[in-house]
Formats: structure tokens, C-alpha cells, sequence
């Protein structure tokens, strides 16, 4: 069985991310799958940014590429600013399947590792010095 993805595609952080790039008019459905997908993977992967405020597509500063650009912004427009970013020429070339199931596995690595750091406070003597 081919998987779905659908716990990922009906994320709130994923329908912000796919309405933002399907449109943009340049790039075909299957295009913005899998620009979608590829943002949604580096947003995974990222641990500074907690959630997605905008999405954008623009000229990334430096390069001159296009880009898709998610930002989270804690403090609104005073910043600071966290984003994660993909080549859209790039990126609208990889298949959405493969950012797909990347992201799915960052995001059980993260909840495992904070399932064993609650585990962790829940048992200081196991986790820290003991006191005498």
C-alpha cells in the first residue's frame, strides 16, 4: 500500500504552508505538492522554528533564487524572525512522497526524544546525581 500521508497533509502547518504555494500561479499542481512537501520536510527538521505565522514565496537574499519561505515569529513583527527555506526550481522537482516520509520520521524522533525527556523528569535518580 502506497502511504497517504494524511496525519501530515491535514496538519494545520502543512494546509498553511500548501495554500500559500498553490497560489502561486507559476507552478503546476503537482509542482506545489511538491514544493509543499519539501517546505513542510525543512520545517520538520528545524527545531527553532514551534510553528509556521507566513508563508512566501520570493528572491532568496544572497542567491537571486526563488524560494518558499515559512517564518515563525514569536514576537510578531518586532522579531526575532525563524524561517526555513527550499529552492523552489529545486524542490518542485522532488517527489512529494520521499519530503514526505522524511518529515513523518523527524517527526516521531522528536516526539520519542521528548517522550524520554519527560520519562527523564519523571525519575530524577535515574537520570541526574544522586544526593546522599
Amino acid at each position: 500500500a502506497v502511504p497517504t500521508f494524511a496525519r501530515l497533509k491535514g496538519s494545520e502547518e502543512y494546509k498553511k504552508i500548501h495554500g500559500a504555494i498553490a497560489a502561486d500561479r507559476s507552478l503546476d499542481a503537482q509542482q506545489a505538492e511538491n514544493v509543499t512537501a519539501a517546505l513542510f520536510k525543512a520545517y520538520a527538521a528545524d527545531s527553532l522554528t514551534k510553528q509556521i505565522d507566513r508563508v512566501a514565496i520570493g528572491v532568496a537574499p544572497g542567491t537571486g533564487e526563488r524560494a518558499a519561505f515559512a517564518v515563525y515569529s514569536p514576537h510578531g513583527d518586532r522579531g526575532p524572525h525563524f524561517d526555513v527555506r527550499v529552492s523552489v526550481e529545486q524542490a518542485s522537482k522532488e517527489p512529494a512522497e520521499q519530503n514526505l516520509a522524511k518529515a513523518e520520521q523527524l517527526q516521531q524522533q522528536a516526539l520519542a526524544q521528548q517522550d524520554s525527556l519527560q520519562r527523564g523528569q519523571d525519575e530524577p535518580g535515574r537520570s541526574g546525581p544522586r544526593m546522599a
